[in-house]
């Protein structure tokens, strides 16, 4: 979403700047004004990191009355802010915001502008048109309302935000802004959007957003809303950005994915066939609607069911690998004695899971990532016990996997590291694969040959995350 909706949630701990001209009368809780020649009964409340001098009434320029806002856009930084009603109002029989501006720079713009942002960080229905030129010449703007009865209890009138773009600052004037309720001969009806194609998940995956997009800022979520709009009878689409709040979202199949009023969806299996038995992969196709009004666009889900071990790993061969010659981490069997002091989640992506996973029908408690990219095992207590081997075994399941990287070094070390990567002529789903990993490869970046560390990775050979979910056990060195 545009830059200002990011700078209104992050700046949800600090209002630099309010300007309040009190009001002359008590308006009505429907009270479509929001500035005439000063503000109606509300505050201008700066976003955080924004110019809070840059927003004043200007009695030199305006389009009708006494006075206009004028907005100072700087040559660095922004300008940009919201106007906050005094107590919420009840804004559901309008259908859009509308105001008149004008500027006196050739590429003046407002970064973004909309309405129902309140600057708390918790505004919940806003809506934002982004990157809007304005002209030399006063010209009206209309910001349409996608779901005015969203709007019986609302604080946040109006808000917008402009940077200069040549490193020249320039003004911007804002007259005559309120709320109408414009014929549909003016403002058409809307048409949603979401996200649309097809998508590969596995139960046990996070709940992962189906919507448009995302705020690379703040990780907010939205969806699209196209709105045909005519003016001098010429008609543009115009497209807002709004929070997923606005849409109502379904599943055709919850037992397959479950999808919130958030737009997260969680694949939750593979749902059933005919006689009542359950799928190992299944197919659930989401839709939304903005009130009674249906997305032309549909997003298909496909969950394959992830299938945990059903047995344990292999149990360590003393006779080839005797226990006066290894080093054990972790064995679920207790073929050897565990050192302790290892770490099993020291560092990695937020998004890693590790906890312990028991295979049914025995006493086998073994190591389970979800999500995986890259997760750090750290022993430093132990490090100086391992410079005699020569391989680290382990042994892995995974049902969704296709590659695996065992990376070893001292900790905190990149340039001490060596990695071995496996690909699926060597990983294979849902089966315990052994790995030996020869430690040889150490000894070209690290002489002394000291481990201290393991890094479990799940990355593919174009450098994305598999975000694979894996199950390990029988970690040890040996020589």
């Amino acid at each position: 979403m545009g830059r200002a909706f990011r700078l209104a949630r992050a700046g949800a701990a600090a209002l630099l700047a309010t300007t309040a001209l009190a009001c002359t009368y008590a308006p009505r809780i429907d009270e479509p004004l929001v500035f005439g020649d000063t503000f109606s009964d509300n505050n201008f409340n700066s976003f955080s990191g924004a110019n809070g001098g840059a927003v004043s009434v200007d009695t030199s320029v305006k389009r009708t009355g006494s006075a206009s806002l004028r907005i100072a856009v700087p040559s660095t930084g922004y300008a940009g802010g919201a106007l906050v009603a005094t107590s919420p109002r009840d804004l559901s029989g309008y259908n859009a915001l509308t105001f008149w501006a004008r500027a006196d720079y050739p590429t003046a713009s407002f970064a973004a502008l909309g309405l129902g942002n309140d600057n708390t960080g918790n505004s919940k229905y806003p809506v934002q048109l982004s990157n809007v030129p304005v002209g030399a010449d006063w010209q009206k703007f209309i910001v349409p309302m996608p779901l005015p009865a969203k709007m019986s209890f609302e604080s946040g009138l109006m808000f917008f935000s402009a940077v200069s773009a040549t490193g020249a600052g320039y003004n911007i004037w804002i007259d005559d802004a309120q709320y109408e309720l414009l014929d549909a001969s003016v403002l058409g009806a809307a048409v949603p959007h979401f996200q649309t194609g097809a998508l590969m998940h596995n139960t046990g995956d996070p709940p992962f957003s189906i919507n448009t997009g995302s705020d690379p800022n703040t990780q907010a979520s939205y969806d699209l809303i196209t709105f045909p709009i005519t003016v001098a009878g010429t008609t543009n689409d115009v497209t807002v950005s709004v929070t997923p709040a606005y849409l109502t979202f379904q599943s055709s199949n919850p037992d397959v994915v479950e999808v919130d009023a958030s737009g997260f969806a969680t694949a939750v299996g593979g749902g059933f066939d005919p006689a009542g038995n359950p799928l190992d992969l299944g197919t659930a196709t989401i839709s939304a609607s903005l009130g009674a009004v249906m997305s032309h666009d549909t997003l298909t889900i496909n969950v394959k069911v992830e299938q945990p071990p059903n047995v344990a790993a292999p149990t360590p061969d003393t006779a080839v690998h005797p226990a006066s010659r290894v080093i054990s981490l972790y064995n679920s069997g207790g073929t050897y004695p565990d050192r302790s002091g290892t770490l099993w989640r020291t560092f990695g992506p937020s998004e890693v899971t590790e906890t312990d996973y028991t295979v049914p029908g025995t006493t086998h408690i073994v190591k389970q990532y979800g999500m995986l990219n890259y997760v750090g095992v750290d022993f430093t207590a132990i490090a100086n016990t391992t410079q005699m081997m020569t391989h680290v075994h382990v042994d892995v399941w995974t049902p969704n996997g296709t590659v695996f990287g065992v990376k070893f070094g001292k900790a905190g070390s990149a340039s001490t590291e060596c990695e071995l990567d496996y690909n699926g002529s060597t990983i294979k789903q849902n089966k315990w694969v052994s790995l030996d990993a020869s430690l040889a490869c150490l000894k070209s970046v690290d002489p002394d040959g000291t481990i201290s560390e393991l890094v479990w990775v799940d990355i593919l050979p174009n450098n994305a995350a598999e975000h694979g979910t894996f199950f390990i056990d029988n970690v040890y060195f040996w020589k």
